[in-house]
């Protein structure tokens, strides 16, 4: 009997070595979209190691070649990230976060950001990173804006004439400010 092969070690760089003939598979971290490769979890053979099944993929092994080889992935890239909240008066806060995300892709997945609207609520926009699409109900509802270039999605606020007599300079509305009035 030929022991399968896999891919061994903690960060899929090396070739695929010979497993104990008990094996059957391989197993590998899984790689969450536009998070990465999932932590504490290294490639090996057999089944997934006790506890780490969220984390971790497996696959059917073969004889001449490792099949838990690590992905090709595509450069990194930047999005803005957004919190919605509600203030004491139930009063809808879209704040931009000081610090953009870092996220990561396999080669193959598009360049994609997404940002609340104008409409949006702490219900119905709940990306953490801005990173990747929008969840499909959010952008059916208007809630979730999506873009495909890297930073595209910085929500700008709209300018406007505040005060009683309308002599001052135009300054930055809250991001949930549509429209001006007067």
């Amino acid at each position: 009997m030929t022991p399968i092969k896999c891919v061994q070690g903690a960060d899929g760089s090396a070739a695929a070595t010979d497993c104990a003939l008990t094996a059957v598979t391989c197993f590998q971290p899984k790689f969450i979209g536009y998070t990465g490769v999932a932590a504490g979890v290294d490639y090996g053979c057999g089944a997934c190691p006790a506890g780490k099944t969220d984390k971790c993929d497996t696959c059917a092994a073969k004889a001449a070649d490792g099949c838990n080889k690590a992905p090709t992935t595509g450069a990194d890239f930047n999005c803005h990230s957004y919190t919605v909240t509600k203030d004491e008066n139930d009063v809808i806060i879209i704040a931009k976060n000081n610090v953009v995300t870092t996220c990561k892709r396999l080669q193959a997945t598009t360049v994609t950001c997404n940002m609340p609207t104008t409409t949006s609520t702490d219900a119905t926009y709940t990306s953490v990173s801005g990173c990747g699409p929008c969840d499909p109900a959010q952008k059916t509802g208007s809630t979730c804006a999506e873009c495909t270039t890297a930073e595209c999605n910085a929500m700008t606020p709209i300018k406007c004439v505040q005060g009683a007599d309308g002599s001052a300079a135009a300054t930055d509305c809250a991001l949930t400010a549509a429209t001006c009035f007067q």
